[in-house]
């Protein structure tokens, strides 16, 4: 009897480590026609005060994502990881067909604990504000894989870098695709080999002539 008592305490105890607390919920606002990015970092799914990441060894986090009600993501959004230490993404062109309301369940699965965290996010997609974008041109950037380019910061780069094609200030990212998805090589396991990405921009006015 007291061995079963035990059992059950520790059955008790993994599912409550298994299970977490209510999925915390996030809304989003992608636009149709633009990029959408989201970050899956590892703080927001562990919930722990900001000190501990600066003195802990990292943790290895992986996720999987699906539209609620379907095993799969949406067709429009695709999820990247490059390791388990990592950050993860979310991200991709919504188009005038998935306008409307869509949630998107996150897990979060803590390789060395095996808890897991989830996360709901709310998608709010709509349509953006100002003109079209006719004028479109796409880049295949060979020195870079696409987990290097989805950060704001490095994005905005490659935007300032076009300034010799347009205005900086008129231009958009349409899209973002690894070379992978459009049937690229995997590359050979050598220092500075990169999968290459595509990257779309549009703007509402014609480059200037050369």
């Amino acid at each position: 009897m007291a061995a079963a008592l035990i059992w059950i305490s520790l059955l008790v105890g993994l599912l409550e480590g298994l299970g977490g607390t209510e999925a915390q919920q996030t809304t989003l606002h992608p636009l149709v026609g633009r990029v959408f990015v989201h970050t899956l970092d590892h703080e927001s799914f562990l919930q722990r005060p900001e000190h501990v990441f600066s003195v802990s060894a990292p943790i290895p986090i992986t996720y999987h994502a699906h539209l609620q009600g379907h095993p799969d993501l949406p067709r429009w959004l695709r999820y990247t990881q490059r390791s388990p230490y990592q950050p993860g993404f979310l991200y991709g062109t919504a188009t005038p067909e998935d306008r409307g309301h869509q949630i998107i369940e996150v897990t979060a699965y803590n390789r060395d604990s095996f808890n897991t965290t989830q996360q709901m996010l709310v998608l709010l997609i709509g349509d953006p504000e100002g003109p079209l974008l006719p004028y479109q041109a796409e880049f295949l950037v060979r020195s870079h894989d696409v987990e290097e380019v989805l950060p704001s910061t490095p994005a905005s780069r490659f935007l300032t870098a076009l300034g010799g094609l347009w205005e900086p200030a008129e231009l958009q990212l349409v899209n973002i695709t690894s070379a992978l998805d459009r049937g690229g090589r995997v590359p050979l396991p050598i220092e500075g080999r990169k999968e290459g990405v595509y990257i779309k921009v549009g703007s509402a006015s014609p480059s200037p002539p050369a």
